[in-house]
Order: C-alpha cells, then sequence, then structure tokens
C-alpha cells in the first residue's frame, strides 16, 4: 500500500492498467511467487483459466497447483484444450479454403466484345451467359 494524493492515484490507476504499456510475465518468477505459499495465482489476480491460457504450457504449472486431484481444474483444462482444438481445426479450413479460392489456378479470356464472347463459348459449348468456363471445355477443344 501506499500513500498517495488523489491525482497521482488517478494516474497510477491509469498507468498501472495501460495495456500498451504492460510487459510480459516471467513465468518462473510468479512460480516462485506462488511456490513460497504466502500468494495464489488467485492472489495475482489470475483466475484458472487465465493461470492455464498463460501459464499452462510450463511443466511446473501441474506440480504448483497439484492439479491431478482437482477436478474442477481438469475440466478446465479440457475445456482449453477443446478450445484450441477448435481454433487449430479452424486455421486448418481456412487455409484449405482459401487454397480453393486461390486466385494462382484461373486466369481470365478478354474477348474483343460481346459478340466474340458468345461465339467463343459457343465453340466450347457453353451458354452463352456463363461468366465461369471450367478447364475441361478448353480440353474438350484442345483434343479435336
Amino acid at each position: 500500500m501506499i500513500d498517495v494524493d488523489e491525482l497521482t492515484e488517478k494516474k497510477l490507476n491509469v498507468v498501472i492498467n495501460n495495456q500498451t504499456l504492460m510487459g510480459e510475465f516471467d513465468a518462473d518468477m510468479i512460480f516462485d511467487l506462488v511456490a513460497d505459499g504466502d500468494l495464489s495465482f488467485s492472489d495475482l489476480g489470475f483466475d484458472d483459466q487465465q493461470a492455464e491460457i498463460m501459464f499452462g504450457e510450463n511443466e511446473r504449472f501441474d506440480e504448483i497447483l497439484s492439479v491431478e486431484e482437482n477436478e474442477e481444474y481438469q475440466d478446465v483444462k479440457d475445456n482449453i484444450q477443446a478450445i484450441k482444438d477448435l481454433k487449430k481445426r479452424r486455421k486448418e479450413q481456412e487455409k484449405a479454403d482459401s487454397e480453393q479460392t486461390n486466385a494462382e489456378w484461373y486466369f481470365t479470356v478478354v474477348c474483343l466484345d460481346e459478340a466474340d464472347k458468345r461465339r467463343i463459348l459457343k465453340a466450347l459449348g457453353i451458354p452463352g451467359l456463363e461468366d465461369y468456363v471450367l478447364s475441361s471445355a478448353f480440353e474438350r477443344i484442345l483434343k479435336r
């Protein structure tokens, strides 16, 4: 606890909560604080989910919390893993979608005018109003 005037208190509250000024946590230092037994993750402002997200990858995390026997913690951990799995599947799907819509696998044919377009489409056996033509239509013409 510090004793400061009201204006300084307001300034400090803003600075303390300014996310652009915040750095990263040193997980080992946090674990040392908790391992001493005087402080818990919740004392430091972390709920179970936040602690798992921020520190769950660190091997000391399970040791400090003795989480193997804590069903509630295991549920949180399972939920977080499910979220990670979902994010991974979403990322994979986005990549697959990106590959399917990637402009690298198609090209544009520019016709001289609308009559030229209709003539080419007719030669390909495609209705005159089509905007997209599969490569198989060109392959049929090329194989003749």
